[in-house]
């Protein structure tokens, strides 16, 4: 008997151990270690977990599930991307921010480090575009009939490199899946913005999105199930098929011909999503309607990805209109559980921050009218004016910076003032995300129109109004710095706030 219970508890901590991923290892000097995980394949500074290391700096973390899981290490600046797999532990060293790996896994993580699939600007026929466009300059027939060729040849020079690893089997399909779709995001990131800046249009929309789609077609689902740059790649497809069929609709004169058209490619008549376009935004509202432009699997998992992007920016109200679509819609209960879970914590960061006596909507935001009015009451303080909109999403990752700052400043004599530009019908979505992002300051919202008097007291043109935008006022109300720099940016900001801080 206690020969099979031995047996038994054997048999059942393999199973265990199979269905784990560990990651330990040392970071010196001593720190917290930074890791992030993530969902719709982009990297989410509110995602990052921080691990307090041992006295000694040793760490470890353990992951319950048999799935492969790719995560960012180390610093926002030197951060690296590792790949942890179930059964296979991996030790990593983080010493003066260089990273080295030993264990099961150090094979796969030391390629993935070599092919430096952190960043597309590291590819050769990237780096070639220069500040300028470079080859992309060039006709789109050019380009497809040229160029492509040499990008293919280039990952299928990486793909033998990965294959002669002789990793074990669904190790290698999942570096080869992440490799095949950071070159796709390399092309429908970086060369796309140089190829579709007003010139070509019917080229690009009518030959190199087909291109694009005949290298890199939608993601299989067991493809979005194992790498992050295959869902990324899933959402900039999305939004290229988006692009061709409204191109193809407004160039086709024939009005009933272009009708048709648009029905059948993407599940949707034009009448039908114009009247439906006042009520969300646009990007929720394709993302939602446009269900033709993917299979259903891949619509599927892109209303997740979307969900969880409007969740780690804190979007309540349109995260929370989502999720009733999911749950109503998606076919796929895994999906519809993921969706419950990731909504979760925001709804509950939105109620717990409501009483936070540190943030201040003020209650003559709505009369605000001039750059005095809205200095007024800071006389005698730094103020760090953060320009920005609820629908912006740059505005959005550099408040993830702010935190940070507010306590290198702590004590200090100034003011964090968050002025937004949001429509008053977005009043309530604009006050949801202050809580639910526990934005600490004071807060004003203006709606188009009033937001002028801002940048008009700066004497900047309309054409150059751009969102984010930072300022800083003296403590006589004098704005001294009218283009602060960003957040995320080192310590440049801090360094500019202390010297106006210290006149």
């Amino acid at each position: 008997m206690k020969k099979y219970l031995l047996v038994w508890l054997l048999l059942a901590a393999g199973a265990t151990y199979a269905r784990q991923t560990t990651l330990s290892g040392y970071i010196q000097p001593v720190g917290q270690v930074q890791l992030t995980q993530t969902y719709d394949g982009n990297f989410w500074k509110k995602a990052t977990e921080l691990i307090q290391p041992a006295a000694s700096g040793y760490f470890v973390k353990t992951f319950n599930g048999a799935a492969t899981r790719w995560l960012w290490i180390g610093e926002d600046a030197r951060r690296k991307i590792i790949l942890l797999s179930p059964g296979r532990p991996l030790q990593v060293t983080l010493k003066n921010n260089a990273l080295f790996f030993s264990g099961a896994a150090a094979k796969e993580n030391n390629l993935i480090s070599r092919l430096e699939l952190e960043s597309t600007q590291q590819l050769p026929f990237i780096k070639e575009l220069g500040s300028d466009g470079g080859y992309a300059r060039s006709p789109i027939d050019s380009v497809i009939r040229f160029k492509f060729p040499q990008i293919i040849q280039l990952l299928d020079s990486a793909r033998r490199v990965v294959k002669q690893a002789r990793l074990p089997v669904a190790v290698e399909r999942t570096v080869q899946t992440e490799l095949t779709y950071h070159y796709a995001n390399a092309v429908t990131g970086d060369l796309t913005y140089w190829l579709n800046r007003g010139q070509n249009r019917e080229g690009f929309h009518l030959r190199f999105i087909d291109t694009i789609q005949a290298y890199f077609p939608v993601p299989a689902k067991e493809e979005l199930a194992i790498s992050p740059a295959a869902n990324r790649y899933l959402e900039r497809l999305f939004r290229m098929r988006l692009w061709k069929a409204f191109y193809v609709y407004q160039a086709d004169k024939d009005r009933g011909r272009a009708d048709s058209q648009f029905l059948q490619t993407t599940g949707i008549s034009m009448a039908a999503l114009q009247s439906e376009r006042q009520r969300e935004s646009e990007m929720l509202l394709f993302s939602k309607r446009l269900k033709g432009l993917l299979p259903a699997y891949a619509w599927e998992k892109a209303l997740n990805n979307l969900l969880y992007n409007l969740c780690m920016s804190g979007q309540v109200q349109g995260a929370a209109g989502l999720l009733q679509f999911i749950q109503k819609h998606s076919s796929d209960g895994r999906l519809v559980k993921d969706a419950e879970a990731m909504y979760a914590p925001l709804r509950k960061a939105r109620d717990q921050y409501a009483g936070n006596l540190n943030i201040r909507i003020r209650k003559d935001y709505r009369s605000v009218s001039t750059l005095d009015s809205l200095l007024a009451p800071y006389k005698g303080k730094v103020v760090f004016i953060d320009l920005w909109g609820t629908w912006c999403p740059y505005c959005i990752s550099d408040m993830e910076y702010e935190p940070a700052l507010k306590k290198q400043l702590e004590g200090k004599d100034i003011v964090f003032l968050y002025l937004a530009q949001d429509e008053d019908k977005d009043d309530e979505k604009w006050r949801d995300f202050i809580f639910a992002n526990n934005l600490t300051g004071e807060h004003v919202r203006k709606n188009q129109s009033e937001i002028g008097m801002i940048w008009n007291a700066l004497g900047v043109p309309e054409k150059e109004w751009s969102y984010p935008r930072y300022l800083v006022a003296d403590r006589s109300g004098r704005i001294v710095v009218g283009s602060a720099a960003r957040p995320g940016k080192g310590d440049e900001l801090y360094r500019q706030l202390l010297q106006v801080l210290n006149e």
